[in-house]
């Protein structure tokens, strides 16, 4: 490692404020007296700590560059786990007809569908004011959700799938406890 001439005296001074502060005083008068440290520069209140608080600097700056060394090596293995360019086709990612269920219900256009983060079921939302829950493996119509009195703008469910809210033109925000289906 090259330091400057600057960079070696901050470091010699960092390092004779640390033996003094530690109480290793032949350590430091040895130290000093060997790395040439001018006695005003030793004792200078600028480098009291200098040390330990670049050491811990280090050591963030490690936990840091593993952390992205170890999400560098998913990322790659995620990659080379994808299709290569020559087994790439639009077979493999566009939808081919016939689709597997024509879900009908709603009066009106369909606003927002949503697939629920832990069950079989999707949910839509329409101008109709409605919200139907689907079986999306079956196909089949389970429930409606009434209660908002014009369009439903957005549908969204909680991370654990427990709460569904929606939102409507009604100017209301409706939570629905979807365990139960209740209207909170």
């Amino acid at each position: 490692m090259v330091l400057s001439a600057k960079h070696k005296d901050e470091l010699n001074c960092a390092i004779a404020d640390y033996l003094k502060s530690s109480g290793y005083i032949e350590a430091y008068n040895h130290f000093v007296q060997e790395a040439d440290v001018p006695s005003d520069k030793a004792n200078d209140k600028k480098f009291n700590g200098l040390l330990e608080k670049k050491w811990t600097s280090v050591l963030r700056l490690q936990k840091k560059v593993m952390d992205l060394e170890s999400k560098v090596t998913e990322t790659v293995k995620e990659y080379e786990g994808g299709p290569t360019k020559r087994e790439r086709s639009s077979d493999n990612w566009i939808p081919r007809p016939p689709e597997r269920y024509c879900l009908t219900g709603h009066r009106m256009p369909i606003s927002r569908v949503i697939f629920h983060p832990v069950y079989n079921v999707m949910v839509s939302a329409s101008e109709d004011g409605s919200i139907k829950v689907w079986d999306y493996e079956s196909g089949d119509f389970e429930r409606t959700l009434k209660g908002h009195t014009d369009a439903v703008n957005d549908i969204a469910f909680e991370s654990s799938g427990k709460t569904l809210a929606s939102c409507s033109s009604d100017l209301t925000i409706r939570l629905w406890d979807f365990c139960g289906v209740r209207v909170y």
